[in-house]
């Protein structure tokens, strides 16, 4: 796995980290036949990225994470990593994937009673509050919530798509939610 700075003028990966599948990491002799290095454990895709991602931030001021790897769009704990942070980020996802809409969440926690076991934390849903899939949320936007927004010269026309920008909640998230970017087609 790699991590590239970019502007306009073109990317530099400044962070490579090998991907060392759990079958391999515990297979000494694998290991040893591809020479893999003894300090190179298993980790996955997603904590890798958020490693090199941490290493980055701190390392200058960091403007915007992007992921393009289809392995991390269904990790909402990375975005939610990425989000503590204080990045701002676009990672491509599943259209699938469910969100709270603006303006919705869940149920704040059923009322504690004294003497019966511990304050609950848990968030709750009815059939009102429900997340909605990504896709639903987008065949719903109006035609004027969307960009077209070109990022740079493809090999045989320049790479475009359009993108909506909307406030939404990760159906797992507890704390405020954050600015994410929806893209057509996702």
């Amino acid at each position: 796995m790699s991590l590239s700075l970019a502007n306009a003028d073109g990317s530099l990966p400044v962070a490579y980290r090998l991907y060392l599948p759990q079958s391999w990491a515990s297979d000494g002799d694998r290991r040893k036949k591809a020479g893999v290095p003894e300090e190179i454990g298993f980790q996955t895709k997603p904590e890798i990225a958020l490693d090199q991602i941490r290493a980055a931030a701190a390392g200058g001021p960091a403007a915007w994470s992007c992921a393009d790897r289809c392995g991390l769009r269904t990790h909402s704990d990375l975005r939610s990593a990425i989000t503590a942070l204080g990045l701002p980020y676009a990672v491509g996802i599943l259209s699938n994937t469910t969100v709270w809409p603006p303006g919705t969440g869940p149920l704040p926690p059923k009322p504690y009673t004294p003497g019966r076991g511990s304050p609950t934390k848990l968030l709750r849903r009815d059939a009102e509050h429900r997340p909605v899939t990504v896709k639903d949320l987008c065949v719903q936007l109006p035609a004027t919530a969307w960009r077209t927004i070109t990022w740079r010269e493809g090999t045989n026309e320049p790479l475009r798509s359009r993108f909506a920008r909307l406030r939404i909640r990760s159906p797992t998230a507890t704390s405020s939610a954050a600015n994410r970017g929806l893209k057509n087609g996702c």
